[in-house]
């Protein structure tokens, strides 16, 4: 695990995924989706660290992962057309997150961020 959980936090499921960041940056990844929190890691160097708030960056050695607590985020949308399933996240200070599954389904893992 590239995390370390907190006490009593639960692990509801886990994606291989592609993130897009506030950016418009593009990283390919794995999401795991706990009971408190969003955990990515994804193929990125340290530029990351300036693209999202500071306080969702964890640095782990040489690179990091992004961790985004649930009870910062204000909204969940769904968009889905034929070939691109996504789940765009938005934050209480307006930053918008987006995994993108492909043409993959996203009930699943919306299911889960949504889940407390």
């Amino acid at each position: 695990m590239f995390y370390q959980m907190q006490d009593g936090e639960k692990k509801l499921g886990s994606w291989t995924i592609n993130y897009i960041a506030p950016d418009g940056g593009r990283y390919l990844g794995q999401l795991d989706v706990t009971d408190k929190a969003l955990y990515f890691d994804g193929k990125f160097d340290m530029s990351l660290k300036g693209i999202v708030e500071e306080t969702l960056f964890v640095k782990t050695g040489a690179s990091g992962y992004l961790y985004i607590p649930k009870n910062l985020i204000k909204n969940i949308d769904l968009k889905k057309t034929f070939l691109n399933k996504r789940v765009m996240i938005t934050l209480e200070n307006g930053q918008v997150h987006t995994f993108d599954y492909g043409a993959m389904s996203i009930d699943k893992l919306a299911k889960q961020i949504e889940s407390q």
